[in-house]
């Protein structure tokens, strides 16, 4: 029997965020039989790469900073990678994809898949021409996205080497899920409270400004006896708190932190906002609707592809709070109305999203590559 691929991913760091989550959770439903995978950080490791250690899979630190050119570390990598004897480099993001794709072509790596989660065109043009000329010493590249596809291509990458693989959810986070009760005592949230949620890192493109400046128009509306949970953290908390002290509604608004028990959090809710300015996919969308929460989501190119018409959900023009406002008091209005948009999401998620067919996908473009290679290298 023919022995396992060794995979590395390769990434800045594995700090809590929606690229490091979704990458532990591929690399930890490989099949074993066929591919042997390990883990390598640029700079540090972080609680999501300690939590990978704790299921038996390897965690190298490499210990610099990639913000300019580092020789230093091009050489410990290339070092790593032939020590290691790694046969598949799979590199995540830019600053991953620059020094990784470098390195395994020195190291001489068997296939190179970077993958970019690109939200928006990149307008420097040194960044626009480096992508193109990694894509061009990479076996095949991985858009989160059609809609970083179009990124892609747009900046001179060959279509031809492009695969979207979107984001996807593990199911079984989401199937027998606790009481919407119980969810709720947990977070000490009174009776009767009606619950917006929203997750991700707290960075002025996840739009929670415009969810905040939304809110009065509710209680002018009529809805007054709400609670906001905000998930996450980054940069632009304290900002988003001082805005909510201004508001005068720090009573309603909860800023939760970093929290990995996104179903039961997501148990505890009414309603999903979704109010990005730009995005390269969706992910905590998709747990959304795993979970069965009506959703209220930003008009984005990604977003589309969770969410293609408002069968699913409700889609409103990005940076819009009028609209914002007037779709999530739809929901609160027509709850029960709603059912059926709720049940075509869950079952849209599970059907599209799962991360077994996210992880199948991954393993079929690897062997595709792998046997090209083999016939190339025979002829």
């Amino acid at each position: 029997m023919s022995q396992p691929f060794r995979i590395l991913h390769l990434i800045t760091s594995l700090d809590v965020g929606g690229v490091e989550n979704q990458l532990a959770k591929v690399v930890s439903a490989y099949d074993r039989d066929s591919f042997s995978p390990s883990v390598c950080c640029l700079s540090h490791k972080g609680e999501i790469g300690e939590e990978l250690e704790r299921r038996g899979i390897p965690v190298q630190v490499l210990g610099e900073e990639p913000t300019s050119f580092n020789p230093r570390l091009l050489g410990k990598l290339c070092h790593f990678l032939q020590t290691e004897r790694v046969a598949i480099l799979r590199a995540h993001k830019y600053h991953s994809a620059f020094y990784g794709v470098l390195a395994a072509r020195m190291a001489k790596v068997g296939a190179i898949v970077p993958s970019y989660h690109l939200p928006q065109a990149i307008r420097k043009p040194k960044r626009r021409l480096m992508i193109r000329f990694l894509s061009r010493l990479s076996d095949g590249v991985v858009a989160v996205s059609f809609a970083v596809k179009g990124n892609l291509t747009g900046m001179g990458v060959p279509e031809s080497k492009i695969r979207v693989i979107h984001n996807g959810v593990d199911l079984r986070e989401f199937q027998d899920l606790v009481p919407r009760e119980t969810a709720r005592e947990e977070l000490d949230i009174p009776r009767g409270k009606w619950v917006i949620g929203g997750i991700g890192r707290m960075k002025p493109q996840k739009g929670y400004g415009y969810l905040l400046r939304a809110l009065p128009l509710l209680e002018k509306a009529g809805l007054s006896d709400f609670w906001v949970l905000l998930v996450g953290d980054g940069k632009a908390r304290a900002g988003l708190e001082q805005e909510a002290r201004e508001m005068g509604c720090t009573e309603k608004v909860r800023f939760l932190g970093m929290r990995r028990d996104i179903p039961r959090l997501l148990r505890s809710m009414d309603v999903f906002a979704f109010p990005s300015l730009w995005e390269g996919f969706g992910t905590s969308l998709v747990e959304a609707m795993a979970a069965g929460i009506p959703v209220v989501a930003s008009d984005l190119p990604c977003v589309r592809e969770i969410i293609p018409d408002e069968r699913y959900g409700f889609l409103v023009p990005a940076g819009d709070t009028k609209t914002l406002a007037e779709r999530m008091l739809e929901v609160w209005k027509h709850g029960a109305e709603g059912k059926s948009r709720v049940l075509a999401a869950r079952d849209r998620a599970f059907e599209s999203f799962s991360l077994a067919r996210v992880v199948k996908s991954y393993q079929d473009l690897f062997h595709e590559i792998m046997a090209r290679k083999s016939r190339e290298g025979m002829a």
